[in-house]
């Protein structure tokens, strides 16, 4: 459009050139007419000329001026202007866009304070005369800000990194550049980062590396007396091997917040090891310090830990005199903490594993009853076959905790023996494994953990875990492999219950198949 009217501009121009000629030869003899004609038509094309010039110029400006608006308009960046009143001169569309507004015209003649900065982080006015934007712009200098927010149309805000410069015109100020762009996002991670370098994960208490820091800082004079609780948790270990370690994560949660409901506000509480705690009493003498202990101990025990009873040793320990180094002191409150540890595993031990039996007993009554039978069974196996009276101990005692390991079991798999599927009958049948992993742990049991992990290992090599064959499967697991056997037939709470002759025969024709021959023949002599 634009090239077009100079296109006309040249035609006329070049119409009136030989237009005047000719007008200039027939009107020569009155030189009058010919001068007057002449210099209409030399100052029409002038005229036209400069209007030329004009149009050509202005065309130039504006295609400039488009461009310029099309680049700013492709940047990722808002960018708006503003005059010395503060009004919207220009916007791009980033600008727009991030604001929440459709149009230029919804920003170009508003005061950009009143619309996008008129108030702080925590919605109080933001003064006009305390803009930054605005004061630095028409003082000649730039602002730069990572710390403040801007308001979107819709009444919510962000947080913006902004950079404001003058805007000189003739050499005077004009008004000034607002460049931004929304950190909102950019914030929010690093403020996470920030938080994942100072707090454990897991409990969402503080870490190792904040306990260095704030000990330095808070290791002072007028600090004292300064007290340290240092605690380790009792059973993780446990359950972890038995229940993983997402049972695990959730016991360290209990204990961080029976913790945190002893301690005070301004206590500082931090998990600094795998099943470490410390806790820092800046201005807290060591009768408090024990008060706190105490209510840890008491939180705790009152906390209910599904089936392992969860418990934290602590130490305590003071720093009165500024001259003495909090760290040396800290290595006071740890053997503390381990003699209590070590005091607490003598007292509550065999406790834990009792417990377990104890939930999986209240988890289903048919393995309380199988349980009791199939000791009862399994010792008199042992005695028929004329075994030593360590043997026999073994036999009754492995006989009651060979199904431990269905502890981890779900309520539908533990109770639904017949009819589960390929994936719930997997599961069931890792129980020996895990029976094996617990009664491994303690002291008392150890030696029977080999009979959890066998008893439904058969003879001729068809059962599981592993497969064995013959001998190769422990006595103890061959023993309760046929106590087990004859309970799960004829106990009241089975479903496919067999009479005593049933179960006796049955039990006899699978001798040296499924079943030992010699424990077999022991089994018959109890079974008349």
């Amino acid at each position: 459009m634009k090239n077009k009217r100079i296109f006309r501009l040249l035609s006329i121009i070049l119409i009136l050139i030989p237009i005047m000629v000719m007008t200039h030869i027939f009107a020569g003899r009155n030189s009058t007419n010919s001068y007057t004609i002449s210099g209409i038509l030399v100052s029409t094309i002038l005229l036209s000329v400069f209007g030329i010039i004009l149009i050509h110029n202005r065309i130039k400006y504006e295609v400039t001026e488009e461009k310029l608006k099309s680049v700013l308009d492709s940047t990722a960046e808002a960018i708006y202007g503003f005059d010395l009143k503060g009004n919207c001169t220009f916007a791009n569309m980033s600008c727009i866009k991030i604001l929440g507004y459709n149009i230029e015209a919804d920003l170009i003649g508003k005061n950009m304070h009143h619309l996008i900065h008129h108030s702080y982080r925590d919605g109080s006015v933001y003064p006009i005369e305390d803009c930054k934007i605005l004061k630095n712009a028409f003082d000649g200098g730039t602002h730069y800000s990572i710390e403040e927010v801007f308001w979107k149309s819709d009444g919510t805000s962000f947080d913006v990194e902004y950079r404001s410069t003058p805007k000189i015109l003739d050499g005077k100020i004009d008004g000034g550049v607002v460049t931004f762009t929304d950190i909102t996002e950019k914030k929010m991670a690093a403020e996470k980062i920030k938080y994942l370098s100072y707090h454990d994960p897991i409990t969402g208490l503080y870490n190792q590396t904040f306990v260095n820091e704030e000990t330095k800082r808070l290791d002072v004079k007028r600090n004292l007396p300064f007290s340290i609780i240092v605690g380790d948790v009792n059973g993780l270990k446990l359950t972890n091997d038995i229940f993983g370690h997402e049972a695990g994560d959730d016991l360290l949660k209990r204990i961080g917040v029976a913790i945190k409901k002893s301690c005070r506000a301004d206590d500082i509480i931090a998990r600094v090891g795998g099943d470490e705690f410390i806790i820092l009493l800046p201005r807290t003498n060591a009768n408090d310090a024990n008060m706190i202990r105490d209510r840890i101990y008491k939180e705790i025990h009152d906390e209910e830990f599904n089936t392992i009873k969860g418990g934290i040793a602590l130490g305590v320990v003071t720093k009165y005199d500024d001259a003495e180094d909090l760290f040396e002191l800290k290595k006071e409150a740890d053997v503390e903490m381990y003699k209590n540890k070590s005091l607490w595993f003598k007292e509550n031990n065999f406790k834990q594993l009792i417990g377990i039996m104890e939930t999986l007993h209240e988890k289903s009554q048919r393995e309380k009853s199988h349980s009791i039978n199939v000791s009862k069974m399994a010792e008199s196996i042992a005695i028929n076959m004329n075994l030593p009276s360590e043997d026999i101990r073994r036999a009754k005692d492995g006989g009651y905790y060979h199904d431990i390991g269905k502890i981890v079991l779900d309520n539908d798999i533990l109770r639904n023996i017949y009819n589960l599927n390929e994936e719930k009958l997997v599961k069931r049948r890792r129980h020996p494994i895990v029976g094996y992993r617990i009664l491994s742990i303690f002291d008392e049991t150890m030696d029977l953990a080999k009979g959890a992990l066998d008893h439904h290992e058969y003879w001729d090599g068809t059962g599981y875990p592993k497969g064995l064959v013959g001998e190769d499967i422990s006595l103890l697991g061959r023993i309760i492999a046929v106590a087990e056997y004859y309970d799960a037939m004829t106990n009241p709470l089975c479903e496919n219950r067999m009479s005593l002759e049933e179960i006796k025969k049955d039990i006899i024709n699978k001798s040296g198949i499924k079943f030992d021959p010699n424990v077999v023949n022991a089994f018959k002599k109890i079974i008349v």
